[in-house]
């Protein structure tokens, strides 16, 4: 009967136990990536790319790491705006571009992404914009264009930003 009792009383204390989990599975923070799929497009790199060192991996991308990416994203333009503060035309934002994703592993095993942003118009095809199919496959190329172009690195291993480049006018 003590047998019984004391299995019993170790059954019960067990279940009023709360789970060890770790930190990162306790704490389930919400990720979505709310960006329109029709507004990005993630590219696969070419080793012919003169811009990407020859040395790089090919990688892919997570919803969670989109959402990480947009974080890092809105510091790099509002520290970007803050420094531009004088000059609007070197002021940047994120609404109503469209998005080329790069992600990489470089020689020293960081995940890389660079980002290409430029302006799009749809409707505006027999003017020469790019048609929709091209900036699905190719990174995007412009001269000048303006603050409607721009593009930045971003490390998603570090968590930080370079090569913030904004094109400049003719």
């Amino acid at each position: 009967m003590k047998k019984i009792f004391f299995l019993f009383l170790v059954i019960i204390i067990s279940c009023n136990q709360p789970a060890k989990h770790p930190e990162h599975v306790r704490k389930k923070i919400p990720v979505e990536f709310k960006l329109n799929k029709s507004d990005y497009v993630i590219l696969h790199f070419d080793k012919s790319w003169n811009w990407i060192p020859k040395n790089a991996l090919p990688t892919t991308l997570s919803d969670a790491e989109l959402f990480e990416i947009e974080k890092i994203l809105e510091k790099a333009i509002k520290e970007n705006n803050e420094k531009q503060r004088g000059n609007p035309q070197m002021q940047i934002q994120l609404e109503d571009k469209k998005r080329q994703y790069i992600p990489y592993i470089n020689e020293k095993g960081e995940k890389l992404v660079w980002i290409n942003f430029f302006c799009y118009d749809p409707t505006d095809n027999k003017t020469g914009t790019l048609a929709d199919s091209v900036w699905r496959t190719d990174p995007v190329t412009v001269h000048d264009g303006g603050n409607c172009y721009f593009s930045i690195l971003i490390n998603l291993t570090t968590r930080s930003y370079s090569n913030l480049d904004i094109n400049g006018y003719a």
